[in-house]
């Protein structure tokens, strides 16, 4: 192997190291199960479990929005079908942050 393959080698095995080091500090799980796998890469997959949380939080953050939303616009209070509807979102933000706070497995080999 040349000295410029050894060397691009090695940049790229410190950028791996680096991104699995800042994913590892996220807690996100190290060797989760992902389409990637196969092709040997679980950066892919450890990127879509971060991704996925992320959108799990936008999907809370938007219902809690909706909440605030229902209550301002005092809607909440004229009937008891609001009501049931603010519960519900509630209940599924309470149920998406519950999710994310979960702790997750940084264990395994990179």
């Amino acid at each position: 192997m040349s000295d410029d393959l050894k060397a691009d080698r090695d940049k790229l095995q410190k950028f791996k190291d680096y991104v699995h080091a800042r994913l590892d500090a996220a807690g996100v799980p190290t060797d989760p199960d992902s389409p990637h796998k196969a092709e040997g890469c679980r950066i892919g997959g450890r990127l879509d479990v971060l991704i996925g949380a992320r959108d799990e939080l936008l999907a809370a953050l938007k219902a809690a929005r909706h909440c605030v939303a229902l209550c301002t616009a005092n809607k909440i209070t004229q009937s008891a079908k609001g009501i049931k509807h603010a519960c519900e979102v509630f209940e599924k933000v309470n149920a998406a942050i519950a999710k994310a706070e979960q702790p997750t497995s940084t264990e395994g080999a990179k």
